[in-house]
């Protein structure tokens, strides 16, 4: 396993401040998930003929998957400061799911505005798009987007890691000298 901060000996503080944090906001997204999508099943046989609730729906799965994964990777690696999966599939596969549901998410939030734009600005355009079965177009065409553009990243070779050298945070790591 390798050090994450070679120059700098981070703080068990900030380590623990950080995976905290990383921890607290993904569970509170990942609860407020779960209820949304049992108030959404509760009253599916209702919500289930209002197209803008397909978009919402793909919103949570999206961002379902962001928030577990960021528990995976995020806040392991933060509480050790070493890249505990290695460079191994561990750590490649979960993240190309994470950036899916990362360009799922602000995809599907774009579509959201759209939809409710379209309801005062442009019913005809409303119509076609944002009705059933138009709403399958636009939800199928952002949801490939997605793929592709994690595809894409993939393929040219980005790599999803920590910055090394990210200068606040290792000026405050040498501030506290505290492991």
């Amino acid at each position: 396993m390798e050090d994450l901060y070679p120059s700098a000996n981070v703080s068990l503080y900030i380590r623990l401040i950080g995976g905290i944090s990383y921890a607290t906001c993904a569970s509170t997204s990942i609860v407020a998930n779960i209820i949304l999508a049992v108030v959404l099943l509760k009253d599916n046989a209702y919500f289930k003929e209002i197209p803008f609730y397909l978009i919402v729906w793909q919103m949570i799965y999206c961002d379902l998957v962001t928030q577990v994964l960021q528990l995976y990777i995020a806040v392991p690696i933060t509480l050790t400061a070493k890249q505990i999966y290695g460079l191994t599939l561990l750590l490649y596969v979960p993240a190309f799911f994470d950036t899916i549901g990362h360009w799922g998410t602000l995809m599907f939030a774009f579509l959201t505005a759209l939809n409710r734009l379209s309801v005062f600005m442009s019913p005809s355009v409303h119509r076609v798009f944002f009705t059933n079965p138009g709403i399958h177009f636009p939800k199928t065409f952002l949801v490939l987007i997605a793929i592709k553009t994690t595809l894409t990243s993939s393929a040219d070779s980005v790599e999803k890691q920590i910055q090394l050298r990210y200068e606040p945070y290792n000026r405050l790591a040498n501030d506290t000298n505290v492991s």
